[in-house]
This record gives C-alpha cells, structure tokens and sequence, in this order.
C-alpha cells in the first residue's frame, strides 16, 4: 500500500512539473482585459464667458442724398433770394455713390448659459448667449454736379428767372457699428471620446446697428444776375440706429476638464454665421433734412473662445 502510494505521488509531481502542464493551467486562467475609457456625461446646467472676433459685409440699395440746394431755409441763407428751387436737374439726384459693400470687423465679449441631457453619445441642448461687440465698418463717396437755380425777380413775381448757377461737390462718410450681438440656439452633439465633444448648434439672432454719416458740400456759386462768384462749404451729421432679427448658424468643439463627479470645466471653440435680411434705418441731418439709410442684407461671421462651468454631471 505505501509502496503504490509512493509511485502515485511520484507521477503526479513530475506532470505538475512539466511545461506543457503550467502552460495548460496558464491558459486556463488568463488576466483580465483592460477596459475602455467610459465617456463621461455631459448632462447639465451650464454657464460661462465668451470672447472673440468677427467680421462682415453689408450691401446698400441705395445712394445716400446729401445735401440739396433746393431745401428753400438752406438756400435762402445763403443767397438771399426768397423761394429759391432747383430747376436744373428737375429731380434732385443721388448726392454722391454708388456704395456698394461696407466691410466691417472688430471685437466681441459676453456670456452665454444654457441646458443639455446626454443620451449615449448623442448630446441634445439649448442654449443662449449675449455679446457686447464692436464690429465697425466704414465708406467714403464723392460726388459732382452743376445745379441751375431759379429765382422770382421783383418786377415779374410770378416768372422764374434763371439767375443762379452752382457747382457742387459732395462727400460722405458712412460709418457702421455692430453694438449688440444675442441668440438663442438649439444644440446637437456627439461625445466621440471621454473628455471631448463636437456639436452643431442653430437658431434666432438680434443684432444692434449704430450708423452714423458725415457730409461736406461745397458749393461754388455763380450769379448771372450781377456776374458775382462765391464758395462757401457747409457740414451735415445723421445718425440713427436698429435692433435687426435673423438668424444663425455654427458649429463647435468643447474639452471638459473633470474637477469632481458633480462638476467641470469647459473649454471651448465655437465659429457663428449670422445672417440678417434688409433693412431700413431712417436719419435726420442738421439741416432737418430726413434720408433713409438702406441695406439690402448683412452677414456677420464670428470665432469665439469660451469657459464654462457645467454642473450637475451623472
């Protein structure tokens, strides 16, 4: 019995002993796999600062009129005739133009706040933000004319004599500004990777415009009637402004840095395209003199910078 026991024990051992015996239990028991990054919940609440640049262009539909010599108070003070008209052209044309496009650009900051549920990769949210801005443009025009210029003479009051010549030359400054950017915008995103996500956003866009046009007129006078030649100039400044309605469209990328499991920073880079349609902004000068300042359309495109503090993270 002991001597079976021992030749037993003997052949176990040497089986345990041999390569292919560890390398079948080495099979049998391998470690575990190392698990993917989990992507992080974007879910929550959010609010931050943004800043950035933008830049634009704007098309007129029309030409700017000035100055008009058949404005009887703007005459008469100079020519001391009463009831002085225009009578050559009949119409009083375009003051000076075309102005085609203004180009503008500058700076923009604010903040922005908004709302988002995570559902597997797919981040769906709402979001509204408000930018103080400085997006300027401006244009120059110059523009020349001959104006004839008719006048009752005492002895025939009710004949129009034409005694006055003018040739005029006109030039306008148009400046713009952007003051004002805010949307409210709807969001989709897709969380690619833990700390990353990529999303286009869409939505309702404000907008407030400043315009402000500085006019010179000079005039080089002709009296036919005693053969006197002057020159005088004279300066008109209009300015007015409009909140405009549009539209807009972008997309982003944020990073989000995890402080804890309740809350987290968020970096950001976001580009906007804004879209608004005509408008009219109407303007008095000095003179008492009302123009309406017309654009046909305008787009305003931004790259904003942004840091947010997301709450209530899952």
């Amino acid at each position: 019995m002991t001597r079976r026991f021992l030749y037993t024990t003997a052949i176990v051992g040497a089986l345990m002993s041999s390569p292919a015996f560890a390398a079948d239990i080495a099979r049998k028991a391998p470690p575990p796999a190392p698990l993917p990054p989990p992507v992080q919940d974007w879910s929550g609440i959010y609010s931050g600062i943004e800043g950035g640049y933008g830049w634009g262009g704007e098309g007129l539909e029309n030409n700017f009129q000035s100055f008009d010599l058949g404005n009887q108070n703007v005459f008469n003070s100079l020519a001391n005739f009463p009831f002085a008209t225009v009578v050559f052209p009949p119409f009083a044309g375009p003051g000076v133009g075309p102005f085609n496009n203004i180009d503008s650009s500058g700076w923009l900051f604010g903040g922005f706040i908004g709302a988002q549920k995570q559902w597997g990769n797919w981040v769906i949210g709402l979001e509204a933000d408000y930018d103080w801005a400085s997006i300027t443009g401006s244009a120059n025009s110059t523009g020349t004319r001959f104006e004839l210029v008719a006048v009752p003479v005492n002895l025939f009051p009710f004949t129009p004599v034409f005694v006055e010549g003018a040739d005029v030359t006109r030039s306008v400054r148009i400046d713009t500004k952007i003051d004002q950017l805010a949307t409210v915008r709807g969001k989709a995103g897709w969380a690619f990777w833990q700390n990353w996500m990529i999303y286009g956003t869409g939505g309702f866009a404000l907008a407030h415009q400043q315009v402000n046009i500085n006019a010179t007129e000079h005039v080089h006078l002709i009296d036919f009637s005693i053969d006197e030649v002057s020159d005088f100039t004279r300066f008109s400044n209009s300015v007015g402004g409009q909140t405009m309605l549009g539209w807009t469209i972008g997309a982003g990328i944020d990073y989000k840095w995890q402080i804890d499991p309740g809350s987290a920073w968020v970096f950001g880079l976001e580009y906007l395209h804004y879209g608004f349609p005509k408008n009219t902004i109407g303007l008095s000068d000095n003179f008492g003199v009302a123009n309406n300042f017309v654009s046909n359309s305008q787009s305003i495109d931004v790259i904003k910078g942004r840091i947010s503090y997301l709450f209530s993270i899952h």
